[in-house]
């Protein structure tokens, strides 16, 4: 989307760049129920975002979840799906809240991230507590901690599994 931006072109033209990139990297990465939601929920996101819309998260989460569950209602019970689902939930609907709670006491540098993990926690510990029989107690600072690293592991990650069929000495 950046690239796309970078070059100038019409607003119109990022949304097909966008979904585009989705799909490929859904292909690539593996159609697992997470991972097609979270895809699902990016593109409309995207379509929200060309349309003006960029607070319609909840509604965008409600709406990929019931498309997706009419496609295939076994995503009902991938455990992978229920995660993808109740973290983004989280996120959605007290993620800032909590964040501008923790922000009265915190730098903002710390409140956003442990606002991000929090919410996302509260809401998939529902889901693990049948799965794993217990709660972690460091889950939330993993979370914190792991994030800043994210995009480091990702984007070259992803890169090398691109590459990886015609320049596998690159890739490694």
């Amino acid at each position: 989307m950046g690239g796309v931006r970078l070059l100038r072109t019409p607003r119109w033209a990022a949304v097909p760049v966008a979904i585009g990139g989705l799909v490929l990297y859904v292909m690539l990465v593996h159609p697992a129920p997470s991972v097609i939601r979270a895809a699902v929920m990016g593109g409309l996101g995207a379509l929200a975002m060309f349309a003006g819309r960029r607070r319609a998260s909840f509604s965008l989460l409600c709406v990929c979840v019931l498309a997706l569950l009419i496609y295939d209602p076994w995503f009902a019970v991938e455990p992978a799906f229920q995660l993808s689902v109740a973290a983004t939930a989280g996120i959605v609907l007290i993620g800032s809240h909590l964040q501008t709670f923790l922000g009265r006491f915190l730098p903002g540098i710390v409140a956003a991230p442990l606002a991000l993990a929090f919410s996302a926690q509260l809401f998939v510990t529902p889901v693990l507590l049948p799965l794993n029989g217990g709660v972690n107690t460091y889950a939330v600072l993993a979370n914190v901690l792991g994030t800043p690293l994210l995009p480091l592991i990702t984007v070259p990650g992803t890169l090398a599994a691109t590459i990886s069929t015609t320049l596998p000495w690159l890739a490694s």
